[in-house]
């Protein structure tokens, strides 16, 4: 072949390439938000072995020769294209046989995600609530201002609901209710927040405790249940705001999963167990994850079965941030699920209390320090 017709079938396997580039380009950029496409078992395998990897940094290195330097000091070479094939269509790794129990244990990769205690059930998220039906039943008066709370500025500890109207069964006026969602405080998780801040407050711990109704004010600014996320992050910021001299943050849920999961026997007394949530999707979760498990591991060392562990949730779970990014000390705890009654759930919030005055006090003596 003549260098004319060289450059010309160049010419044309650019041409080609390009389209094709343009064409992929322009179907990235339109896929819906909801789309399954990143779920495809080939894309999410080439984040997930390490030939893959070693292949992408080997192909960088031939344009950075420190790259390359410090690749051959620890050993990477070129990985076999046919095990590079096989892990990214098979999502099966010759070199790791957990890959092949994944496959045959479905739900196992969930599983690897509740790194403390938790051997019970994972967590499962309520359906979104229905706006109008709670609208219409509304008959809360407006909660007072958190500003207006005489120990709001010496507070250390704020306590906030995400989702306000999660509540619980048995302390539900209307009892052939076929979903525990509810605006009144005596019957949700703000009703919870209540018997923490009283007994923070006799620990000697200042809390502030926000009542905001959500499902009110989501309505008012025509949002719906994805954005709980972003109405907690403005009453967060608002704190702030207010105290700077806030240290803790407790977003204070409920669980769906049922009675038997949720309750524990301690010394003959019943408790409605705790759930840490981690929210993986920022960049110092970690932190977050370290300071839950040593608060977990506090309460069970004093309360051995009160917690079901902590949990760590990315986007393809929910929210993925849950305002952790604002502090180490932002914890997400599930007091209890929807069948658990009012003496179970004071229990657990004393012994919570008690517990957490002691992290608090160590806390101030490591800041101390």
């Amino acid at each position: 072949m003549n260098n004319t017709n060289q450059s010309i079938l160049s010419f044309i396997i650019k041409i080609i390439l390009g389209t094709i580039a343009v064409f992929v380009l322009t179907a990235f950029l339109t896929i819906p938000a909801n789309s399954k496409f990143f779920e495809y078992p080939a894309l999410e395998n080439l984040t997930e072995f390490e030939s893959v990897t070693d292949s992408m940094l080997l192909l960088m290195s031939y344009e950075m020769p420190l790259l390359e330097q410090q690749l051959e000091n620890r050993d990477i070479e070129k990985p076999s294209y046919s095990n590079l094939f096989f892990d990214v269509f098979s999502g099966i790794s010759p070199n790791d046989y957990t890959s092949l129990i994944d496959h045959e244990l479905p739900g196992l990769d969930i599983y690897y995600n509740l790194q403390t205690g938790g051997e019970e059930a994972m967590p499962i998220e309520s359906p979104p609530p229905d706006f109008d039906k709670l609208l219409k039943e509304d008959k809360e008066d407006e909660p007072e201002d958190p500003s207006e709370d005489p120990n709001a500025e010496m507070a250390d500890v704020f306590i906030y609901q995400s989702h306000g109207w999660e509540a619980y069964f048995p302390l539900m006026e209307e009892k052939d209710a076929t979903k525990s969602d509810s605006t009144k405080i005596e019957e949700n998780v703000v009703g919870v927040g209540v018997m923490l801040k009283e007994a923070l407050e006799k620990k000697g711990i200042y809390a502030v405790h926000d009542k905001t109704n959500s499902i009110k004010v989501l309505a008012e600014n025509g949002w719906g249940y994805n954005e709980s996320y972003q109405l907690s992050g403005k009453i967060l910021d608002q704190a702030v705001t207010i105290n700077s001299g806030l240290n803790y943050y407790i977003d204070i849920h409920r669980d769906g999963t049922p009675k038997e999961v949720t309750t524990a026997t301690i010394e003959g007394k019943k408790y409605a167990k705790l759930f840490f949530v981690v929210g993986k999707e920022h960049e110092n979760y970690e932190m977050n994850y370290e300071r839950a498990k040593q608060l977990n591991k506090a309460l069970e060392e004093k309360y051995p079965g009160i917690s079901r562990g902590v949990f760590l949730k990315d986007y393809s779970d929910g929210n993925g941030v849950y305002n952790q990014n604002i502090s180490s000390n932002s914890f997400l705890i599930e007091f209890g699920g929807e069948e658990n009654n009012k003496e179970e759930l004071e229990n657990t919030v004393n012994a919570f209390a008690e517990v957490f005055a002691e992290f608090h006090q160590t806390g101030k003596e490591v800041n101390a320090d």
